[in-house]
């Protein structure tokens, strides 16, 4: 029995005779079917009956028998499938992996096929001869593209060049000025068709490296059928795609899986090449401890893209955690834009709503930011530095902590190793990582006004900046010690410059900064409620000019974002313990953490008694009915109360019941009525609960792996509507 990809291999276009056709016609008696330049769509649309509803392909175009529609077909990937396996069987240089260059010369990210990777390389005689006649029918008009194509455009296209290539080679073709009008739309003349097919092949066998050559062909069976697709759709003829779009759904899953095995693969080595150069200057600097231990991603990636390429991947815990893995991470998470309703003097107006982090537990990639103790505090910060254009990128805050021996620590559980380069003395300070976040914008001179402005930064250097922060999470400092240690202790700002040229003691982290590309670092003292002071780090991939005005305001602003991260109590272990386990430093988390017992049950008895009361004045002020006064907001009342009355919430839940019952608080302290307060907290539970849903629904559309099926899912029309099965796929 023939698979489905040996059958499609064995079929030959009808009107060229050459094989790899890319539309077939059902129903036809004998099967024809054709390439898309070969296919007249224009004398189908103009021969069915006139009709604004979708036109179904009726009659075979080529023996005139009875046909029920006509099907674009699906990409065959053995080809390349095959390629690669023998590549990779014999040893051979084509087999691609991280950081190496192709035969072409173009860089490519992954061992796999990659339409955003362009050809490079000399042109071979097969190769002009085939560019020279798609111009030649690209002037006259009939090929199947849409009108106003630049000509530039479908040769970089069609042949995986980059423009640059393109116009080295053809300086007097005006690639840029010449665009694509329709007359037949297709290659009338069997013969020119057969001189196009053959001249196609030529090029195709004219490349030497296995993996290019499948590579290249597929590449362009998948253009082809993308340009008839938009024809089909131009036109108003319905066409059936089901399997078409599965095969786009599998290249696009095999992409995004050899992305993240890269980068994977180069988060790995950075963080190596980082740790190993600053623990070594951390022997030599007291009060430097890092977290050398290494978390592995235990994931078989290998035997992901097995099942990827076998389309096997049906199983639910499969695809959700193929799903984990390919979410790309973007730039960072949603931030509300309330510019509008925000005076430029009052930074406490900016609102960040934090999106969810999909995926980011295998890879770091802190697609969402890693918020950890300091969530309020660290989004209010970060949409200041967007809405004010402070020329830093990253941020990270540092906390500091009390270590206490063991026998000082009653009830304590969850103890989690952090294998650190120094040792403490007992009943210390320390300066902890408590949270960071990386923008998606930066400043930059603009040489017509001299002045700074904002533009998105590069996703390469998003990405560095995030690996930065999850890095910076393997350290602590004792107070005077480091950046954040010597801030810290003097309370007096300190802007670095050169950072990565400066000595280990004065920047403990300039392995990190070489690797991720920081190069400026801005410490700030700020004042805390509930710590006492904490330090809050910015970072830039540029070299920034001190600016002591700039740093008066931020600090002034900054203390008026209420900076209550939550405290981490660090416990280390004596010589009168396991001897395996001495000169270890540990920590125990809870929420929220205080410097000792007493203090952490006195918070949680103040949490609970105000969760009481707001439960009874809720309660005494629920509407009867939707017609009282308050009945608009009976649902707001009831999820707040069901809220409030779960034993159990997750870190989201608890973040946003914390900005509740802040808010309930000052509304106490201001004297209103419990009725007011009780219609006044509903409000705010209302809008914070729906900006949340809203930044996550914006944070899932920005950070979505890109998906053909869902842009072309109007286009797949049979008998006027979609195939039953193709909602799995959009």
């Amino acid at each position: 029995m023939q698979s489905s990809d040996d059958s499609i291999a064995n079929t030959y276009c009808v009107h060229c005779g050459h094989s790899a056709p890319d539309v077939r016609i059902l129903g036809c008696a004998h099967g024809c079917c054709f390439h898309a330049r070969c296919l007249d769509l224009k004398s189908i649309r103009e021969t069915a009956p006139p009709s604004p509803d979708v036109c179904v392909v009726r009659q075979c175009p080529r023996c005139a028998t009875p046909s029920s529609g006509m099907e674009i077909l699906p990409l065959s990937f053995k080809e390349i499938d095959q390629a690669r396996r023998l590549a990779g069987a014999s040893g051979s240089s084509s087999k691609r992996s991280f950081g190496v260059v192709n035969s072409g010369g173009a860089q490519c990210g992954s061992d796999v096929y990659d339409p955003a990777v362009p050809r490079a390389g000399k042109w071979a005689e097969e190769e002009i001869a085939f560019r020279d006649d798609l111009v030649t029918h690209f002037v006259a008009g009939s090929l199947p593209l849409s009108n106003e194509l630049k000509l530039c455009e479908f040769l970089s296209k069609i042949l995986k060049s980059k423009p640059s290539r393109l116009t080295k080679k053809m300086k007097k073709a005006n690639l840029s000025t010449r665009h694509f009008f329709g007359t037949t739309a297709h290659i009338e003349d069997a013969e020119l068709a057969r001189e196009l097919s053959r001249l196609e092949l030529c090029f195709v066998n004219s490349i030497v490296e296995p993996v290019e050559r499948s590579e290249i062909k597929f590449h362009m069976q998948r253009e082809w059928r993308d340009y008839l697709a938009a024809r089909c759709t131009a036109l108003n003829i319905g066409f059936e795609a089901t399997e078409w779009l599965k095969s786009i759904e599998n290249m696009e899953n095999r992409i995004a899986l050899a992305r993240t095995r890269d980068r994977s693969v180069k988060r790995r080595l950075m963080m190596g090449l980082a740790i190993e150069a600053d623990a070594n200057a951390a022997e030599a600097t007291p009060g430097v401890f890092i977290d050398q231990s290494e978390a592995h991603d235990e994931i078989d990636f290998d035997l992901l893209a097995s099942a990827v390429e076998s389309n096997d991947y049906d199983d639910a815990d499969f695809r959700n955690l193929y799903l984990s893995l390919v979410d790309d991470p973007k730039p960072s998470a949603a931030i509300s834009d309330n510019s509008s309703q925000r005076s430029n003097d009052d930074p406490t107006q900016c609102s960040v709503q934090k999106a969810p982090a999909a995926g980011r537990g295998l890879l770091m990639s802190s697609a969402a930011p890693n918020f950890k103790f300091a969530a309020p505090f660290l989004s209010r910060a970060a949409s200041y530095i967007e809405h004010n254009q402070v020329p830093f990128e990253h941020i990270d805050i540092w906390v500091p902590t009390m270590t206490t021996s063991l026998d000082d620590l009653s009830g304590a559980t969850s103890i989690q190793p952090c294998l650190g380069s120094g040792s403490l003395d007992h009943r210390s300070g320390r300066l902890c990582f408590a949270g960071s976040y990386s923008l998606d914008m930066h400043m930059v001179n603009d040489p017509e006004t001299s002045t700074l402005k904002q533009m998105t930064l590069p996703q390469e250097s998003v990405y560095n900046l995030l690996l930065f922060g999850s890095y910076s999470e393997k350290f602590s400092f004792s107070v005077g010690c480091g950046l954040p240690g010597r801030v810290y202790e003097s309370a007096v700002p300190a802007w670095e410059q050169f950072i990565t040229n400066a000595p280990a003691h004065l920047f403990e982290r300039r392995g990190g900064a070489m690797q991720f590309g920081v190069k400026t670092a801005l410490g700030l003292p700020i004042e805390s409620t509930n710590v006492g002071r904490i330090v809050l780090v910015m970072y830039s991939a540029q070299d920034r000019v001190k600016d002591d005005h700039l740093v008066a305001k931020i600090i002034s602003d900054m203390q008026k974002l209420n900076p209550c991260p939550r405290w981490k109590l660090v416990v280390d272990l004596g010589s009168g313990h396991d001897t395996s386990l001495q000169n270890t430093s540990y920590q125990v988390r809870a929420s929220p953490l205080q410097s000792n017992q007493s203090e952490f049950n006195e918070a949680n008895i103040i949490k609970s008694s105000q969760i009481k009361e707001l439960i009874s004045i809720l309660g005494e002020n629920m509407p009867s009915d939707f017609s009282s006064p308050l009945g608009q907001q009976i649902n707001d009342m009831m999820s707040l109360r069901l809220l409030l009355l779960k034993s159990s919430r997750n870190p989201e839940e608890e973040q946003l019941l914390d900005a509740i019952l802040l808010l309930f608080d000052s509304y106490l302290k201001a004297g209103r009525s419990r009725a007011d307060i009780s219609q006044m907290v509903s409000r705010d539970y209302a809008f914070h609960f729906n900006e949340h849903q809203r930044s996550q629904q914006q944070f899932q559309q920005r950070n979505r792996v890109p998906s053909f099926s869902n842009q072309m899912h109007h286009l797949t029309i049979q008998n006027g509507s979609p195939p039953e099965d193709l909602s799995g796929y959009t």
